[in-house]
């Protein structure tokens, strides 16, 4: 009986370590998560800074006389626009957050076409 007694107690500390294991690797998991949870909450406003830094660096571009600072403004919209476009992919979206997203690159689109356009009449001065 005492023989029986032990081998059960030895079979409840194997489960008790395996569970502690199991708890432990769960814990980790929900940290992970809720990290990742806090970045993607993070994620949605630096995105639309990067649209609004892409719209600030085409309104430069076109007050700009100079079209070497046109071009370089012109260059840094474009990369701001292409940054925002793939990073607006990784980023899951609520249907909110997808429709604001999709305006803000339009209306930057929309200034890029109209500065493309200022810098060849620019050019051609």
């Amino acid at each position: 009986m005492a023989e029986d007694t032990r081998k059960h107690f030895a079979d409840l500390n194997k489960q008790s370590k395996k569970l502690a294991r199991r708890t432990a690797e769960l814990q980790r998991q929900s940290a992970q998560l809720y990290e990742d949870a806090l970045k993607l909450q993070q994620s949605i406003p630096a995105l639309k800074a990067e649209i609004q830094t892409g719209r600030t660096f085409a309104g430069i571009a076109l007050d700009s006389v100079d079209p070497k600072k046109t071009a370089r403004n012109l260059a840094n919209a474009r990369k701001a626009y292409d940054t925002a476009r793939a990073w607006a992919k990784k980023v899951p979206l609520s249907p909110a957050d997808s429709k604001d997203i999709a305006e803000q690159l339009e209306v930057l689109k929309a200034d890029l076409a109209n500065l493309e356009k200022h810098s060849k009449n620019q050019s051609s001065r």
